[in-house]
Parts: C-alpha cells; structure tokens; sequence
C-alpha cells in the first residue's frame, strides 16, 4: 500500500465508520460471542484486499492503522480497545 492510499485509508476511519464496521461485524457472530471483535478482522475490513506491500512496509501500514483504530474507539460511547496478551 503506497503512503497516499494509507493516508486516505486513515483519514476515512473516523469514529463513525470505525462503529459501523464493529457493529456490522459483531451482528454476524454468534449472539454468545458479541462482546468484541478482533483487531485483525476490523483491519481486514478497513483495507478491503489492498496489498500492503511486504516486511517493514507492511508493518508500519498495520501500525497505523491499529493506533488509528485505538484511537478512534476512545471516543466511541460504550466501546473501548482491550489489547490482547496474544
């Protein structure tokens, strides 16, 4: 993933779509595992199939986005970010 679709990918994930996504997710499990969704499957949402690019440029785009969505659920009412130990 280039830096300007990384940027734009960033600057569209806003609370809103951040909670949208989470929700959409979490309507599909089963009713006795709705209490969180996994980091991982959010990011597969948000990027949609778009290559990442190899090693470090492939880490620092995951980075990103996960403090972008730890950042985003901050401020989402009754949603919060729990880290795994995994």
């Amino acid at each position: 993933m280039d830096s300007e679709r990384l940027a734009q990918l960033l600057v569209a994930l806003t609370p809103e779509r951040l909670s949208e996504v989470v929700l959409d997710l979490v309507s599909k499990q089963a009713p006795g595992n709705r209490a969180g969704v996994a980091t991982s499957t959010i990011f597969d949402v948000l990027i949609a199939g778009q290559d990442l690019g190899e090693g470090s440029q492939r880490w620092q785009a995951y980075t990103r986005v996960r403090q972008a969505i730890m950042d985003a659920v901050a401020k989402i009412p009754g949603m919060k970010y729990v880290q795994s130990s995994a």
